[in-house]
């Protein structure tokens, strides 16, 4: 059986088991035949695979493949401004105007660009392998191909630009130490409105409950599911994002569990969870940022066509198929008793994650100015031959 604890991770466990030529879960990608266009447009399903959090950095991109279920993955090696995320836009669209449906895998600082993109009916995966989400081949040019855009930097051309270089890379660092501690205070608010709220709240009841609902939709299995652990919202440089379309493209039956303070909507997600992969069902869980290794926010259930998600200030569900309320787990009065507590830990919450996202803006103009100094430097005709090459392999492999 499986434990209660939510930072259960299982290694090797990848979108292999949701998304295949099979297709056994059901999920639905669309492919890109109008080309790449924004890397959050409706229809491509996207996640978050790391997170700015309470602890630093996030990051759960070497859970994209698998190479022991036959997958491959391309590891983009290079720094800013070497083209990554414009090299894996360019395969997406290429292979989308084929037909190949692809999950898109945002950036969470930066969600107009990529950290990766994943080929299910191809079962190849390509991400951005550099830090902070550093990636190394496991099995080198067996399952593993490190493409290293870096070779093609002039870099005779940066040496009068490697006092700014330097300068500027620290400054991104402390602004992005700025951002993890924001995000460690406003954990810490957030931690101390839900123990208030645990303690005028039935836990045990709203475990119950989410046990009764998944098991009302989840026949026994004889065997047990497997999980994938993602994000779907987070502080980026666009503010604090959720990117809810995921779930309305994915799951046409959507629980939304609202609940402020996040106490009986904890009960409810882990017991779900719990029922769903002792029943026998893959699901991707998507954690909290803030509570990454504790707080499952949302289910997905590709095969069901299933999604349980939370709601309160900063999440939001636009297609709810059945809501439930937190206050039918809690004591009412004991939180109004608390009222100016709870308050005083909102208004703290919303100023660091409003500071939070302000490093991270300042981050990425920073950011920008590192990718100038390498743009100019880049001979951009080697790496659209790395996407040719690419592109060509992965389409061979579909033919074969």
């Amino acid at each position: 059986m499986y434990k209660s604890k939510c930072d259960v991770r299982l290694t090797g466990v990848a979108f292999a088991f949701f998304v295949n030529k099979v297709n056994p879960c059901g999920i639905k990608c669309s492919s890109l035949k109008k080309g790449y266009g924004d890397t959050m447009a409706k229809h491509i399903p996207s996640f978050f695979m790391g997170a700015i959090s309470a602890g630093g950095y996030r990051s759960n991109l070497n859970n994209i493949y698998n190479a022991d279920k036959g997958w491959r993955a391309y590891l983009i090696k290079g720094g800013a401004g070497m083209g990554k995320s414009t090299l894996m836009k360019g395969v997406a669209k290429a292979l989308g105007e084929q037909g190949i449906d692809h999950i898109a895998i945002p950036c969470p600082s930066d969600p107009n660009s990529l950290d990766g993109v994943v080929f299910p009916s191809a079962k190849v995966s390509i991400m951005d392998a550099t830090a902070p989400h550093i990636v190394n081949p496991v099995y080198p040019e067996v399952c593993e191909v490190t493409v290293n855009l870096g070779q093609y930097c002039r870099r005779q051309q940066l040496t009068g630009y490697k006092e700014q270089i330097i300068a500027a890379t620290k400054e991104n660092k402390i602004m992005y130490e700025r951002a993890y501690r924001y995000m460690s205070a406003a954990s810490a608010l957030i931690g101390d409105s839900f123990r208030v709220a645990a303690e005028h709240t039935d836990m045990a009841a709203a475990a119950r409950y989410g046990t009764h609902v998944a098991e009302g939709h989840m026949p026994k299995k004889a065997h047990t599911g497997n999980e994938i652990t993602a994000f779907l919202s987070g502080v980026t440089c666009q503010g604090h994002l959720f990117l809810s379309e995921t779930i309305d493209d994915l799951c046409d039956k959507i629980y939304v569990f609202e609940d402020e303070y996040g106490a009986a909507s904890r009960a409810f997600m882990s017991a779900v969870r719990i029922t769903a992969l002792n029943r026998g069902y893959n699901i991707i869980t998507c954690m909290c940022p803030f509570a990454p290794d504790e707080k499952p926010e949302h289910i997905i259930v590709p095969e069901l066509s299933l999604a349980f998600t939370t709601q309160n200030r900063y999440l939001h569900q636009n297609r709810p198929v059945r809501r439930i309320h937190a206050r039918r787990f809690t004591n009412t009065a004991g939180i109004a008793a608390c009222r100016q507590r709870l308050s005083f830990n909102r208004r703290g919450v919303a100023e660091l994650i409003d500071g939070a996202c302000r490093a991270v803006q300042k981050a990425k103009q920073i950011h920008d100015g590192i990718e100038g100094y390498y743009i100019v430097s880049m001979d951009f005709d080697g790496v659209e031959k790395e996407k040719q090459k690419i592109i060509a392999e992965i389409s061979e492999g579909l033919q074969n």
